[in-house]
Parts: structure tokens; C-alpha cells; sequence
């Protein structure tokens, strides 16, 4: 006797049950891969409105200062330096620290807690 799993003849019932799970498996992987490139596609069509939203505001004022804070905004985009190479060793020495953990990190708080501590001690 055996059965027949789209295409695979099957013999044994273990292996109907191993060829089950792996179709289940591969069902469930394709309905994660739809259901992101569904979400990425939604998300890519929220900022395709969102930026047409943008784009008639803008064709529609007549606000001069609302122009101008725009076309700054766009000529610093534009605007890029480069760091000479001792700038880039110590952003790369202190990113290194950070991911290594070895960089702490204070809050707001924390930060007045030790400045009033360290003033008082004065």
C-alpha cells in the first residue's frame, strides 16, 4: 500500500508524516515571505502618498518661509565632508568601544545626579 503526497509516492507512514511536516514547514516560510513583501509594499505606497501629501502642500503655498526652510533642508542634504584620518580612527575607536560594550551610557538623570554630586564635593 502507499499513498500519494503531490507527487511523492509514500511506503511508509513515518515518512508521511516527515513529508507532512516538511510541506507544513515550507507553507508557513511562504506565508512569512507574502506577508513581508506584502507589509514592505504597503509601506513603500504609505511614503509614495505620503510624499505626494508633501508635494501638493508644497505646489499649493505661497509661504516664502516655508520655501526657503525647505530648500535649506535639501541643500544640507547635498552637503558632505570628509573626515581627515585621525577623525575617522577615533569614530571608528569609539564605535569599536560601543559594540564591544566597553562605552556606558548615561541617561538625563544620571547624568544631573553626578554633576550635582561632583559639584557639591567642590
Amino acid at each position: 500500500m502507499f499513498l500519494s503526497l503531490k507527487g511523492c509516492k509514500i511506503t511508509n507512514p513515518a515518512e508521511l508524516d516527515l513529508k507532512s511536516k516538511q510541506m507544513h514547514k515550507r507553507s508557513k516560510l511562504k506565508n512569512k515571505i507574502s506577508n513581508f513583501t506584502l507589509h514592505q509594499k504597503q509601506k513603500e505606497m504609505a511614503l509614495a502618498q505620503k510624499k505626494n501629501q508633501l508635494a501638493q502642500k508644497l505646489l499649493q503655498t505661497e509661504d516664502k518661509h516655508i520655501l526657503k526652510a525647505i530648500e535649506l533642508l535639501f541643500s544640507q542634504e547635498e552637503e558632505s565632508f570628509d573626515l581627515i584620518p585621525a577623525q575617522k580612527r577615533e569614530l571608528d575607536k569609539r564605535l569599536a568601544e560601543v559594540e564591544s560594550g566597553k562605552a556606558k551610557f548615561y541617561s538625563i538623570g544620571e547624568v544631573k545626579k553626578i554633576v550635582r554630586k561632583n559639584s557639591k564635593s567642590k
